[in-house]
Formats: structure tokens, sequence, C-alpha cells
């Protein structure tokens, strides 16, 4: 779909050949610079992968060098990388008092004002970060997540075990120690005799054995077991999600930090540490 606005001249354009996109979830409104008559053509693309390759496509028959699009949620992600990719000069910029004066709600009157906005060199452009470092940030963040969704089931865990009066948390401070998981482990696959274990306690515990299996004498209700296998399932899978990820933040970072090291050393500077 295309419409065709009519366009104030400009007498001085700093990017005379910038395009704007106004981004939603799944439409994107597209304008490019006046033609000789001050005609603005302005054209909607969807959200789908193959509209952003299409919205490229037209974008180079018209010539445009640079394109400005608004940091807005996330919705703009898949666009900037598309366009991006495709060797266009992108610009993102915060959307914090961009507001049209007249504050006309209209799709094709935002784009059209940011891209007015953009030739007259009124825009500062934010930055944006390498490829290497964005992909350590997504891998941090996502760690940041499973270690949270981590610690949710180690709570479950616990609270199965109080409802069992399973004193467990009385004897390790950490569950999820190796003698915590162990005895975990030993109850969901079946095992009811305290004195068994309390056996799987490490040394380093400063109880007594009989106080051990004292407390390990639990009520073995049906639900309440089935509860801790469920958690003791998800807090194995979570934990799984978070090593996946170290093996990936580890050797990144350190990439990044031989990299920031030789640029720093390459000018006089020093080191720029990661930690």
């Amino acid at each position: 779909m295309k419409r065709k606005e009519k366009a104030s001249r400009v007498t001085v354009a700093r990017y005379p050949h910038c395009a704007a996109i106004d981004v939603a979830i799944d439409l994107h409104a597209v304008a490019v610079p006046a033609d000789a008559e001050g005609e603005q053509e302005v054209k909607f693309f969807g959200g789908l992968t193959q509209d952003l390759h299409a919205m490229a496509k037209w974008l180079k028959k018209h010539g445009v060098m640079q394109v400005v699009l608004e940091s807005t949620s996330v919705y703009w992600i898949p666009a900037y990388e598309v366009l991006d990719a495709q060797g266009f000069d992108m610009w993102l910029v915060n959307p914090a008092g961009l507001a049209r004066p007249d504050r006309r709600e209209s799709d094709v009157l935002d784009c059209q004002w940011l891209q007015r906005l953009m030739s007259l060199g009124l825009l500062s452009k934010s930055n944006r970060s390498t490829d290497a470092i964005r992909e350590l940030r997504g891998y941090v963040r996502s760690h940041q997540r499973r270690t949270v969704d981590q610690a949710r089931f180690v709570r479950y865990m616990k609270k199965a075990l109080q409802q069992m009066n399973v004193k467990l948390d009385s004897v390790l401070s950490d569950i999820t120690s190796k003698s915590g998981m162990a005895i975990i482990e030993a109850i969901v696959a079946g095992e009811r005799d305290a004195r068994v274990l309390a056996k799987l306690c490490g040394r380093r515990v400063n109880m007594r054995e009989s106080e051990i299996a004292s407390a390990l004498l639990g009520n073995w209700r049906e639900e309440h077991l089935f509860s801790l296998q469920q958690a003791l399932k998800s807090y194995r899978h979570y934990s799984g999600q978070v090593q996946q990820l170290e093996a990936r933040i580890l050797p990144l970072a350190e990439l990044l930090a031989v990299k920031m090291t030789e640029e720093d050393d390459s000018v006089g500077g020093s080191a720029m540490s990661l930690t």
C-alpha cells in the first residue's frame, strides 16, 4: 500500500537521502525523500521477514542511504538488523521529545515528521554496541533470567520438603550442595529410611548422624513427593541452561577482553576490565 503526500520543500538538507520508519508490531510505515516535484512517497510494509527484505529492496530503489527509526520497545530490532545487514547507515533515536507539534496521530505523519527531522540533521544517533558486545549482552541477560528461574525452583523444593517435615535446610545451609542434591534425589528415587539419607551427608556437616537422621525423618505424602519431583526436574532443567549459557559467556567475554586490551595498547591506554 502506498500513499503520496505533498512535502514542504527543504532548502538545506544535511541528509538528503534518508528515510524514516514508524515501527509497530505488524506494520511499518516508511517515508522516503520527496522527489523533484515535492511529492513524498510513503509505503506500508508488514512485519514478516520477507516484508523487511522487500522494504530494503524498495529503499535501495529510492537511493536511500540512511534509515532512522525510534527505539520503541523491541519492535525496532528485526527491521534494524535486516536493514543494517543490507548496508544502510542505521540511525536509532530516542522517541522522547520527537512528538509532532500538531500531536495528530497518524503513521504517515509520524514517519514523515521523523524523516524531515533526520534530513535536517536535527536528530542524535543513539550508540549501538558492536555485534560481539550485543551477543554477550544477550547471553548475560538470558543467564540472569535463568538464574532467577533456578532459584524459584529451589524455593519450591524447600517448600515440598517442609510440607513433608524433612528439615534438610536445618542440616545444610545450601540444599543444592552435593550432599543436599544427593539426599533430594534419593528421596525422589524412593528412599524413605532416614538413616540411609543421613549417610549421604558429607563429613563437613557439624552434626551427629543420629541428629541428621532425626531431621530427615519425613511424612511421605504422595502429593508432596510429587511436588518435590517436579521442582527437582525443573531445577535441573534451568541449571543445565545456566551452564550452557556460561559456556558461551566465558569464551566470548575473554575474547572481548583481549580485543579491548589490544585496542588500548595500540593507543597507549590501559586495558578495560569486563569484570
